[in-house]
């Protein structure tokens, strides 16, 4: 098992401070995710988690962000709310592509 703290710790350093409700809510599915299962589920949360980042780094898809986070806490099944909010995105990056790419063959 992965040191939960250090965890955290590799995550502030990318996604920053998570302040809000919401953002305490994710970080915690994340980090018992990361924490508690095998290296092939753990490569896809990390990139889960870089689907977030993409959109939380960008204006115009920020509230995509919210929304994702949003699913993943309630429990939606992380691929398929990635897909759909991966999917709903009118002018897709190339690395959001790759990534839909990516969690398409899990």
């Amino acid at each position: 098992m992965i040191d939960r703290n250090h965890i955290l710790t590799v995550l502030r350093s990318t996604y920053g401070d998570f302040n809000s409700q919401l953002e305490h809510q994710y970080s915690d599915t994340l980090i018992s995710e990361i924490s508690e299962n095998k290296v092939s589920t753990v490569r896809e949360w990390l990139t889960y988690h870089q689907v977030i980042l993409e959109l939380k780094n960008s204006p115009d898809t920020l509230n995509k962000s919210k929304e994702l986070q949003y699913r993943i806490s309630d429990g939606e099944n992380p691929k398929s709310a990635c897909m759909k909010i991966i999917s709903e995105i009118k002018d897709c990056n190339p690395e959001l592509k790759r990534l839909y790419e990516k969690i398409n063959n899990f």
